[in-house]
């Protein structure tokens, strides 16, 4: 990964932890060293705790991929994978196990997901406290 990539990434996860300090009223703050490591990029304290935050901000999305990039590393810390990702002059969109979202599922399913919005995302945070 080049230079500009790395600084692109970071830029997003900077952008990401801003909207969700700022939505969740708690501090959000990149991972610094995740990337190097292969962790998550986002700790979010009791608000996310106990999800594993991947973040990617890609013109062309290869969403299977980054799932299972989210899985992998989310399996690695014992958390649920969360994968956010976005576009240029797009909106946040995040891709959660369904089991996340609605209790009727097990959340270990990571083949059935979810994809919702920042606002939806928070809301569900929220009602999960």
């Amino acid at each position: 990964m080049g230079k500009a990539q790395r600084a692109k990434g970071a830029s997003a996860e900077r952008e990401l932890a801003a909207l969700l300090s700022d939505r969740l009223g708690t501090q959000v703050k990149r991972r610094l060293g995740a990337a190097r490591d292969g962790g998550h990029d986002i700790d979010g304290g009791i608000m996310l705790d106990g999800v594993a935050l991947e973040v990617k901000r890609q013109e062309k999305p290869s969403l299977g991929l980054w799932w299972s990039q989210a899985c992998d590393q989310a399996v690695r810390a014992a958390k649920v994978p969360v994968l956010a990702y976005r576009a240029s002059r797009c909106a946040w969109r995040f891709q959660v196990p369904l089991g996340w979202v609605h209790a009727g599922f097990d959340v270990a399913n990571v083949d059935m997901v979810v994809t919702m919005g920042l606002e939806e995302f928070c809301a569900v945070v929220r009602e999960r406290m």
